[in-house]
């Protein structure tokens, strides 16, 4: 256990300084492999297939 109530309610930094940064690196990744499974999902509807 923490020796002090200080070391027990520390913040936590989650969006720093580069974050939006790093959104525009990830978000073209989200939207082309999203886009693929929704071509996945649409293809395997029409040919009757799952995996």
């Amino acid at each position: 256990m923490p020796a002090t109530a200080d070391a027990q309610f520390h913040d936590h930094v989650f969006l720093g300084e580069s974050h939006d940064k790093s959104v525009r690196k990830t978000s073209p990744a989200i939207w082309i492999f999203g886009g693929i499974m929704i071509l996945e999902i649409v293809g395997g509807i029409f040919l009757g297939r799952s995996h």
